[in-house]
């Protein structure tokens, strides 16, 4: 089972780290044979998006640019201030324990317009069932 909730909060953060500061915002989808994962990164460049897998934690970061790293500047004509500014711009991140259900060397990661989205098939055969361990 792929676990990503409130209640396993202390586990992921004992496994997976500290939460970032601006968590990317996901869509966990469950099929019979695999795991679909849709992250919304509009406007982070690919060479600015990593993934990794450690101790069967799945960590997403992204960084992105401020207007300093870019280059954007006013132009002479243009004057004024900004009134709004919702875009944020620098890091944020999100990460999954996968548990021991997932093919690790099998995953892979697409971006399309500003979605990522990670493929994790299923272990084939039998899903591990809640068992009674006998105590001795």
């Amino acid at each position: 089972m792929l676990f990503e909730n409130a209640d396993m909060e202390k586990a992921e953060k004992t496994l997976c780290g500290d939460r970032p500061k601006r968590l990317i915002e996901a869509d966990v989808f469950e099929a019979p044979d695999h795991y679909r994962i849709e992250l919304s990164l509009p406007g982070f460049r690919r060479d600015r998006i990593g993934v990794t897998l450690e101790n069967g934690c799945l960590c997403v970061e992204a960084s992105g640019e401020t207007s300093e790293e870019t280059g954007e500047k006013k132009t002479e004509k243009e004057t004024g201030k900004y009134l709004r500014k919702e875009r944020e711009e620098g890091s944020c991140g999100r990460s999954f324990y996968l548990g021991t259900e997932i093919r690790e060397d099998q995953i892979r990661a697409d971006l399309e317009n500003g979605i990522l989205t990670l493929f994790l098939p299923k272990r084939q055969g039998q899903p591990q069932e809640k068992r009674q361990i006998p105590i001795g």
